[in-house]
């Protein structure tokens, strides 16, 4: 599960981010987000140090990563990522990590899928209880 901190990371980066760029993001997952990040808690990031490791979290420039990898990279650049990942893979190198479109979808959207349901089953017991 994603803390509220890491939330916060990825959110206070998207925000010193080209909007343009954000934009291309699901809008489900910039809500997630958003919804999600702990308001308190603050962070010194300015563009300059903006994916320091010494300020921002690891899991935090991963998502960022998943990001880049499925939303943001262009196909040319996406293939060949992919391309050389398999390889080192296939040379038993287990420490490389290459996200896909299920790991952002459900590291970043899980709790709003399990919320929608939740909401949908309660509205479907008022309608069937009578209760506004």
């Amino acid at each position: 599960m994603i803390s509220s901190n890491t939330y916060s990371e990825v959110f206070e980066i998207l925000s010193l981010m080209d909007k343009k760029v954000v934009m291309k993001i699901p809008e489900k997952i910039l809500m997630n987000i958003k919804s999600r990040r702990n308001i308190n808690y603050k962070l010194n990031l300015t563009p300059d140090n903006l994916f320091s490791n010494s300020i921002v979290s690891k899991e935090a420039l991963e998502i960022i990563a998943c990001l880049d990898v499925n939303y943001w990279m262009d196909k040319e650049k996406n293939e060949e990522l992919r391309k050389k990942y398999y390889e080192k893979k296939s040379n038993n190198n287990i420490n490389v990590i290459f996200p896909n479109n299920k790991n952002v979808e459900n590291k970043l959207c899980i709790d709003v899928y399990k919320e929608n349901k939740f909401k949908s089953i309660l509205n479907k017991l008022k309608v069937f209880l009578k209760i506004n």
